[in-house]
């Protein structure tokens, strides 16, 4: 793990060499690279709840061409690499979040359904009075995915976990949310822990990265039985997590058992997939072609969620042989002495031996100057800066694109500003 205080700031700055005729001949400006980090790290005095992670790699896959059942399409391409969870969330790290923040249970993050006893609630017991209530669940119920959970009650859970449990904020966060607990909230740039996305969730649940190819159900396979899920009333309620067959990313649960929320804004509702318990026994709510969507309020018995976050730099570190402790500012020869962080940044490969830069450059597109580069990482933060003459350099004038889908965003300045030179910086 990166660990430098967060008072800690780094730079380097690698400059290729001008040619003498840049200015009349704009779209040979040069790109200066300019690597800003700060670095920190917070660690929770105990952490209450572990979320256990899969990775899922194949950076700007493919979309799926199956049609769904809304007739919509061309879902599961995702730009960036990301984690999402094996399982879905339990009753017992729900529990822990109620110990943690519903003393008064503010903003109603325990309700009726979660405190439902038996097959249709959570079975999680509430005990003394607003200000120091108090939280269990039996041994019975507690690794069955929590349910009765509205989407502002997952977005709490996720805005808790990324500000590092305990005293954490439930309302600052991934999401904005001030108290609400109804219309429509989005993610915030940069968020750490959050609600999949829809297409992180497709992604996880039904591509295959070794093939580049989706199947129908998740379990990687075009059949499914419910050896494999939990669906067609065979166990008569929901079941523990991890129960049947893993999807091709190694994730449980996302057929059967209990829908899930997801980040889809569809109107006035959040998208739901997946299935439950008590979904057909021709599984049609499991199959990809399958999306629902709920009120963001609802309380249903049979809707739970699961987060996904971000790839922590040192997992990335790790995935390409770096120890954990190695200088992110050091230059790489195939990168033309752009940093490991530019790297990671620009979503590029530290070894691979490159025939031409892939590094981003300048262009003329129309009566504009554009410099397209990969910005889908969401926890770095992407600034581009323009320049007449590489000494005076500033953001203003650069119009930039929010990302696509597949994580690219565009810079550019009118060719009569006069500005024709970039330069990028990210910090981390």
């Amino acid at each position: 793990m990166v660990t430098c205080q967060p008072s800690d700031f780094l730079a380097v700055t690698k400059a290729w060499a001008l040619p003498q005729n840049a200015m009349k001949h704009p779209i040979a400006s040069t790109l200066g690279l300019v690597v800003l980090a700060v670095f920190s790290v917070v660690t929770p005095a105990a952490a209450l709840v572990s979320i256990e992670y899969v990775s899922i790699g194949d950076a700007s896959n493919a979309a799926d061409t199956q049609v769904m059942n809304d007739g919509t399409t061309g879902y599961g391409a995702v730009g960036y690499v990301y984690q999402i969870g094996k399982y879905e969330v339990t009753n017992a790290q729900y529990c822990e979040f109620l110990n943690a923040k519903g003393g008064s249970n503010s903003a109603g993050i325990f309700n009726v359904t979660i405190g439902t006893t038996g097959t249709y609630g959570s079975n999680i017991v509430q005990s003394g009075s607003s200000g120091s209530y108090s939280y269990s669940v039996s041994s019975t119920y507690a690794n069955m995915p929590v349910v009765g959970v509205t989407w502002f009650d997952a977005a709490r859970f996720a805005n808790w976990l990324g500000n590092g449990q305990g005293g954490g904020s439930m309302e600052t966060g991934a999401y904005t949310l001030n108290g609400a607990t109804s219309g429509i909230i989005t993610v915030n740039a940069g968020a750490t822990v959050h609600i999949p996305s829809e297409n992180e969730w497709y992604k996880a649940a039904y591509y295959n990265g070794a093939t580049s190819t989706y199947s129908l159900y998740p379990n990687g396979q075009n059949t499914i039985t419910t050896a494999d899920a939990n669906f067609g009333y065979v166990l008569g309620g929901p079941t523990d997590v991890g129960y049947g067959a893993a999807s091709s990313n190694g994730t449980y649960g996302q057929g059967g058992n209990v829908f899930e929320w997801n980040d889809a804004v569809i109107g006035t509702l959040r998208g739901l997939r997946g299935g439950c318990w008590a979904s057909s026994v021709y599984a049609y709510d499991l199959v990809s072609r399958s999306s629902y969507n709920y009120a963001p309020s609802d309380e249903s018995s049979i809707v739970g969620f699961r987060v996904a976050s971000v790839v922590p730099i040192a997992v990335w570190l790790a995935s390409k042989g770096f120890p954990s402790d190695t200088n992110l500012l050091a230059p790489l020869a195939n990168l033309g002495g752009a940093s490991l962080l530019m790297a990671y940044a620009l979503n590029l490969d530290p070894h691979q031996s490159y025939s031409s830069s892939p590094l981003p450059t300048a262009v003329v597109v129309g009566n504009r100057f554009s410099y397209t580069f990969y910005a889908g990482n969401p926890d770095v933060s992407y600034l581009v800066e323009a320049s007449a003459d590489v000494i005076h350099w500033s953001s203003g004038g650069v119009t930039l694109s929010a990302p696509d889908g597949n994580g690219y965003s565009t810079a550019s300045v009118p060719v009569s500003s006069g500005l024709c030179f970039f330069r990028l910086a990210v910090s981390h």
